[in-house]
């Protein structure tokens, strides 16, 4: 017998108060944005689930299109009967976003962050600055690495000026579409070996993290019933009340039970 987890997943993405465009992306297990403006919910009991968020850069259509990209190499590799190889995935979307840009000159590139489950083991990946956090009975922490210049500064103990912080929040380094000169990809990979009823997991866009702080994030997260309730969409009203800057996109996955198949 093979030990299964039951997931509910909810996502919600939207284009926000102030864009008129939505560059974010998402995939739930071969399901991928249709409309700027949407919601899912839905609950997995396959042996292989895999959900991530890719937010895209390089203006309007370059950025929607590099995260396209992304997300359609992922329903390519991602097999719900057999699962994904995430390092062969993460190197052949950035070789597709690569060949697009030269093909057509444009420079873009998007975030990736991903949540893998086999069986009862879960994989968190990421590229950039879209997070995943973790919430349980002890509270929610970060298990992405935010890879941007802001947090380089801080992991080197530089000291700097707030306006010299907003600049070095918004300069990436790491994301799909990076050429192989540049610099090499270096995902951050997070392995929960055992997964248990009750976690939840969170990736949101920088839109919403930047909106909300992570106090505010991890009490609504706690605060709301983890089956009734669109916590996603209590996210995405609370940073809009807040005059979010960005696009938005949040996935939630809570572990409902796990199963014997």
């Amino acid at each position: 017998m093979v030990k299964r987890m039951k997931v509910l997943y909810e996502a919600v993405t939207t284009f926000g108060p102030n864009r008129r465009k939505n560059q974010d992306n998402y995939y739930l297990n071969g399901l991928i944005k249709e409309t700027d403006n949407e919601q899912r919910r839905d609950v997995s009991v396959a042996q292989y689930q895999m959900y991530a968020l890719c937010d895209g850069m390089g203006g309007e259509r370059s950025g929607d299109k590099a995260a396209e990209l992304a997300v359609l190499v992922l329903r390519e590799d991602f097999s719900d009967c057999k699962g994904i190889d995430l390092k062969n995935y993460i190197k052949k979307a950035n070789k597709r976003i690569c060949e697009y840009q030269q093909t057509y000159g444009v420079r873009m590139g998007t975030t990736f962050a991903g949540v893998y489950i086999e069986n009862k083991h879960l994989t968190a990946i990421n590229l950039g600055d879209s997070r995943i956090y973790r919430i349980d009975e002890d509270g929610m922490r970060q298990i992405s690495k935010d890879h941007n210049e802001y947090q380089t500064m801080i992991d080197a103990g530089v000291e700097f000026t707030e306006k010299a912080a907003k600049r070095a929040k918004s300069r990436l380094t790491q994301f799909l579409g990076m050429e192989d000169e540049e610099i090499d990809l270096e995902p951050q990979i997070y392995v929960n070996s055992t997964v248990f009823v009750g976690e939840t997991y969170l990736i949101c866009s920088d839109g919403l993290s930047d909106a909300l702080s992570d106090k505010e994030i991890e009490k609504i997260m706690l605060a709301g019933e983890p089956v009734e309730d669109n916590i996603c969409e209590i996210l995405i009203k609370q940073a809009e009340q807040k005059n979010a800057k960005d696009n938005m996109t949040a996935i939630r996955l809570y572990i409902l039970e796990d199963t014997e198949q």
